[in-house]
This record gives structure tokens, sequence and C-alpha cells, in this order.
């Protein structure tokens, strides 16, 4: 395809400054951005890495709390001789995070991004739903954006217990001394072993726990004792750039249907405006298929509804029941996180595209 560059710069006044910022990186064939320890823009948004403990013993999100965190990180000597852009397109508790803010966080971080020269970028958030903004931030920016890297905390700050100040600070030195680009997420488990996770690849924390972990444990990298990095042998697939020429608008709600496997429970009626079913499955790549899930897919399928099995791998040997939903026309999504397929669904049916996977 003849794709000229130059002619669309012509109108290009009339789109979003990040897509011209976008088609400009093109017509000029720049490399890819490296971070070069100078100018780092930080992005606010809340959760509880920026909580503080109120004086009836919630926690609340404070004006300062985005200067405490600055100057907690300048005492700390995480950012010396570094200059901090920083920015807060919205304040909240990231539990509350819906489709709107969710498309107004993306479209504020990619017209920035785009836009502004800055050598890196850390985004810090609440850790509940980290792992759907990680997604869709990797899908709409690609991997070959300026680095940004995901930061939340699984206590205030104030709390000596808190990873927070961890995270913030190898988020920073990965930024200085890695030549990547693209999405990741810091995150320090209670192993104290910081590590670096491509944005496609987290799973949702479990309940009661503060550890982040990857699908299929593919972590992008880990920091040993003496703060060396060490890059996975074996590269987790990273997030193809989705063809995004407007502001995301993530429908709300989303018509996407998600199901997780477990005992007892009952399946639902499909409303009438669903597209596609995720249902996550055991961690065998397994599901119950009983009479009920029976019928509930066959309704699916006479309605051309795709229902798809996450959470499977391909480097592992299928049990005889996996017969069982293959018969049904249940498709299995191999080695891609639950939850990054479901993003990747809502972002393609949000920009008008089908919302099958396969």
């Amino acid at each position: 395809m003849d794709f000229r560059i130059s002619p669309i710069l012509q109108w290009s006044a009339r789109l979003p400054d990040f897509v011209t910022a976008i088609i400009r990186c093109m017509e000029n064939k720049q490399q890819p951005h490296y971070f070069s320890g100078e100018k780092l823009g930080i992005i606010f948004t809340g959760g509880t890495i920026g909580c503080q403990v109120a004086e009836d013993g919630y926690l609340q999100l404070p004006d300062s709390s985005t200067y405490f965190l600055l100057e907690g990180a300048k005492e700390r000597g995480i950012l010396d001789e570094i200059t901090v852009i920083p920015s807060e397109p919205f304040r909240l508790f990231s539990e509350q995070m819906t489709g709107e803010t969710l498309s107004l966080l993306v479209n504020h971080v990619r017209e920035r991004i785009w836009k502004e020269a800055y050598d890196g970028w850390i985004l810090l958030h609440g850790s509940d739903t980290l792992a759907y903004t990680a997604a869709v931030l990797g899908y709409a920016l690609g991997t070959e954006c300026p680095p940004l890297v995901l930061v939340a905390s699984n206590e205030p700050l104030s709390n000596p217990k808190a990873n927070g100040w961890t995270n913030f600070a190898y988020a920073v030195r990965f930024l200085q001394e890695q030549q990547a680009t693209g999405v990741f997420v810091s995150h320090c488990n209670t192993d104290n072993i910081p590590t670096i996770h491509e944005a496609i690849q987290l799973l949702q924390q479990l309940p009661g726990s503060g550890n982040l972990y990857s699908f299929r444990d593919a972590v992008y990298g880990t920091y040993d004792k003496l703060g060396q990095f060490h890059q996975n042998r074996i590269i987790p697939s990273r997030a193809p750039m989705l063809p995004l020429s407007e502001p995301l608008n993530l429908l709300q709600p989303a018509p996407l249907l998600q199901l997780t496997a477990g005992v007892g429970g009952s399946l639902p009626e499909i409303p009438d405006y669903i597209q596609a079913i995720f249902y996550a499955c055991y961690h065998s790549g397994t599901i119950c298929t009983d009479a009920s899930f029976q019928a509930f897919a066959a309704k699916a399928a006479k309605r051309q509804i795709p229902v798809y099995l996450t959470g499977c791998r391909s480097d592992t040997l299928d049990y005889d029941t996996v017969k069982q939903w293959q018969a049904l026309q249940v498709q299995p999504l191999y080695d891609i996180a639950p939850i990054a397929a479901y993003c990747k669904s809502w972002i393609q049916v949000s920009i008008g595209k089908s919302a099958k996977l396969i």
C-alpha cells in the first residue's frame, strides 16, 4: 500500500493533538524513545498510593497526596537530578474506575505521551483495577511508545509496610537503566523481589493479598539483591497497538460478559447487548460442562455470540474433559491473560470493530 504521510499532515490540524504527534513520528521515522534520565512525567490518579489516614480512621485522598509522594521521593534520593512534571486527570479510588474514567485517563496519557518531549512516564494508580488500566494502555499505546511504568502500593505510603516506595523507586530505576519502550508495571511482592511486568500480562490480585502476578509467571524481568536487572529469557507477548485514530470512548456498559469457573453457581441469562463472553477457567484450563453450561453455550451459539475460555496455556497437556467444551464450540484463548483478552475486545467494539478475538 502506498501510504503517504506528508499529504495527511496537510489536514492533520483537524485531528486530536496526539494523533498528529503519532503521524509526525511516522513522517520523521523516529527511533524508539528511550528514557535519558532528565525529564519525567508523573501522572497521578489516586489509589492507595495517594491515600492518607483521616481522623475518623478511614483512608482518604487528600489534595496534598501528590506533593507528599514527590517530597518523599526526593528525600529518599529517588528523583535526584530528574525534573518532574506532574499531572492529575482525576483523583479516585481505583475500584470506582468505569469505562468513562478509564477512557479519560487513556486519552490524557495518549495526548501527553506523544505530544510532550519527556524522557519517561510513571502513572500512579490504585491496585484494584490496575490490571484493567494496564491492559487498555498497553493496547492503546503499543510497544514503541515512550516508556510508561504503572505503580501502585499495597498500603498508604505513611505505613512502614507499604511497598509503594520500592515500586516507585524501581520504576524510576527501570526507566533510567533499561532501553525499553512500551507499557510496564513495577511491583514488589512479599518475596521482596522488585519485578517489572508487561502491561498486558497482569492477573487480577487475589482477595486479601497485595501481591501481583503475571499470567504464566511470564514477567518482563526482576531485580536481584545487588540491584542488577535480569530480563526474562522468554519475553512475554507484547501488546500490538490497536488502530485508534480518535480519542477512545469505551462503551459503558461493556457489551461483554465476564464469567469465572466455580462450584455450585448458576449461569446468567445472556443480555441482548452482549457481543462476546469471556469465561475464566480453572488453572488447569478446564471448566464444568454440565447440562446447565451446555444449555448456556447452545444459546450463545444460536445467537452467534462467541464464548471464549480464558486462562488457557498452549504448553500443557489437555485433560479429557476438554473434549466436551470443544464440542460446544467454546473457543480457548491461549497464552493471553484473561483481563487483557477482555480489554482488547472492549477496545475493539468501542471503536466499531468486532468483539471477536479469533
